[in-house]
This record gives structure tokens, sequence and C-alpha cells, in this order.
């Protein structure tokens, strides 16, 4: 639990009551997340020249940076057939340098709430057969506590919800998730196979063309655990894809639309396909995909080599808001055709950003061979505000 990071017993209780306070006064800073994103703040670092994945040591938080993201997701069975579909984002927001030097000579001393940084989170969980999509969210300064990261072992929270390290004997690096909310309680432990690829589809190594942001995502964790939901626990296990970024990080506004399909195949590929397009629908879309082999190796297939479909649309209860839901894939190049189709097709994020992002099935042909799998979409943009 964060509380527990505070050491005296009397100042966490003055903090576990204060919770809630502090809740609605970073909710009021969180409703304008979105200009704490767009504005630039002088003295963060800034990514240039070449690099390479460090694990874990790039598992935390890059503070030197203005922001961090990570966001993991994918797909839990039980023993007795159950399904789920699981999502945790965390944002970092830089407020005050690292190096900043306190110009108030007024002060005497420097508030224990003072933060140089703010911790969104938001996490999701879809539950196949009872139909049902439950999301919440957390926010909050790193003061107290209350969210932070640390260093050996790595570990990022937000209040009592966790991303660590984990120590469990192994030569690769391992990660632990705690979730909690309500009636739901996730807890799981991530192991990779594969390694670490750009987006851009530079397997391990960044690019040398200058960007706002360093990122890498590892495609397919091995996910084991347990899920809590409605009193009964149960053992799960199942595939989750990692994206981790820092520095300025793009998040889709304005009048363009960004989909993202993170797809895990049953013959141990997996594929990232994005799509980016104006949201009234003119101009010609830009398509990309990667395709990660079962060796790990990261091929980039460029927009006149694949097709991608829109199937039928989905409408929020909100407001009527549109989203795409299902879509066909044809990839000749790769001999890969797929259909997929969302678990259930309400699976919106009506926070900041709100977005459009859930489980989903994928059936199809690789090399004439049938091929199943799961996989995760995710529909940024649709939304005006």
């Amino acid at each position: 639990m964060a509380a527990g990071v505070i050491g005296a017993a009397f100042m966490t209780a003055i903090c576990v009551s204060c919770v809630d306070e502090e809740r609605k006064h970073v909710s009021n800073y969180g409703r304008s997340l979105e200009s704490a994103v767009s504005k630039e703040i002088a003295g963060y670092a800034t990514p240039t020249g070449p690099w390479r994945v460090e694990l874990p040591k790039d598992y935390g938080a890059h503070p030197d940076y203005q922001q961090d993201y990570w966001s993991i997701n994918g797909n839990l069975a039980t023993i007795t057939g159950g399904h789920f579909g699981f999502q945790l984002v965390v944002y970092r927001f830089g407020l005050i340098p690292p190096n900043a030097v306190n110009t108030n000579a007024s002060s005497n001393a420097v508030s224990a709430w003072r933060a140089k940084d703010v911790y969104a989170a938001h996490f999701a969980l879809t539950a196949v057969e009872s139909q049902r999509f439950s999301v919440d969210e957390r926010v909050s300064r790193a003061a107290l506590g209350l969210s932070g990261s640390a260093d050996k072992p790595t570990r990022v929270w937000v209040e009592d919800w966790a991303i660590e390290e984990s120590f469990i004997g192994e030569s690769t690096p391992t990660l632990h998730i705690e979730v909690w909310s309500g009636d739901i309680s996730i807890s799981l432990v991530l192991r990779h196979s594969k390694p670490a690829f750009s987006p851009g589809g530079d397997n391990r190594e960044g690019s040398q063309a200058p960007m706002p942001f360093r990122a890498f995502s590892l495609s397919r964790l091995t996910a084991e655990g347990s899920l809590s939901t409605d009193g009964v626990k149960q053992g799960v296990n199942g595939s989750m894809w990692m994206d981790r970024a820092w520095g300025t990080v793009p998040i889709t506004t304005g009048q363009m639309t960004l989909d993202r399909l993170l797809i895990h195949l049953s013959d141990g590929q997996e594929l990232l396909l994005t799509q980016l397009r104006r949201r009234g629908g003119g101009g010609v879309p830009v398509y990309r995909c990667v395709i990660i082999d079962p060796t790990g190796t990261a091929e980039l297939i460029q927009s006149q080599d694949m097709k991608l479909a829109t199937r039928g649309y989905w409408q929020s209860p909100v407001d009527g808001l549109r989203y795409p839901s299902g879509w066909r894939v044809e990839i000749p190049p790769a001999k890969i055709t797929m259909d997929i189709v969302p678990y259930i097709p309400g699976q919106e994020i009506t926070l900041w950003p709100r977005y459009w992002s859930g489980a989903v099935e994928i059936s199809g042909e690789h090399a004439g061979a049938p091929i199943k799998g799961t996989g995760y979409v995710q529909l940024f943009g649709y939304a005006s505000e």
C-alpha cells in the first residue's frame, strides 16, 4: 500500500484521512491534465542520439524527463473457461524539474504536500461471460508516499496500485502488478521471452531520428496470478502487451484519430497495427504494421502492403459518439488474413483521455493454415474534447 511508505503511524492515519480530500484537489488538476501534457516546462531532458533498452531499469520512471507512460493490457483465462480483458495505464506528469531551485525566499520550509510530479492511472477489466466492463482511476501527487517511483527494486505506484520488479530467482526481469477496485482485486506476475522492440520497427535499438520521447514495447508477456471479483478468487493466466515511453509523450487529440490493434496469435506471432486518419474521414489514412515472429524478430509492413477495413460501428450510450467496431485485416506479404471482433462492444474509457480500449478475439489464416488469437484495441481521438 502507498500509505505504508509513511513511517509514523500518526502520519499514516493523517494521510489516510486526507486521501479523499487529496483526490478532490488533484482531480481538479486532473480535469486539466490535457493542458499539463501540452505544456512544455524548461529544465527537463530531451532525448538525443541512439539508445538501447535497459531492463529492469527502463521499467521504472525517468524523472529527468517531463513525462512517463506505462500501458499493460491483454487477455486472461481461468481454469474453468472464464475470459477477462485487462488494462492498466499509468502516467507521470512532471511539474518541477529535478534540479529546479526554489526561488521563493519567503518560504522557510517546503510543504509535505509539495510534489514535483503528479501520477494518474486508470484500469479496466472486461468480464466476457457476464458482459461486465469495469473502469476505475487513481490521481495523486507524488507526496507523502501517495504515489511515486523507486529504484532497486524498480517500483511505480499510484496509491494502492503498483507495478514493481519481482524477485523470484529468475534470470530475466519479472514484473508484479497489484490492482484493487471495489470488489475486484488482481495480482499478476509477468514474464517476457522476447526482446523489446521500438514501435517504429527497429528491434531493441532506438532511432537516430530526433524524437521528443523514447519508447519500446514488449509484445508478449506471459501472465499468471489471481483475480477476485464478486467475492470469488480464481487463478488466471494469459498474455499481456506492454508499451513504455518517456519524454514528451504524444497523446492523440485535435483532428486526428489513432487506432492501435495489439494482437497475440496462436502460432507465436504478435502484430502491432496502427491507422492514423482525420476524424472527419477526409484525406488518406496512414497504415503501419509491425510483425514479431516467434523468435522475436520484428518486421515492418508499409501501408501499400496491407489493408485494414472497418466492419461496423458502436455508439457510446453517453452521447452517441461513434467508434469503429470489428475489423478485417489483410497482409499479403505475410500471408495473413484476420477478422477482429470485440468480446463485448461497450469498452469505452470515459475518463481523460476519453477513448475506446478493449479486448478482442481473432480468427483467420496464416499461409493457408487456420489461426486464432486474442488482442487489445485502442481507439484514440474520436472524442472532440
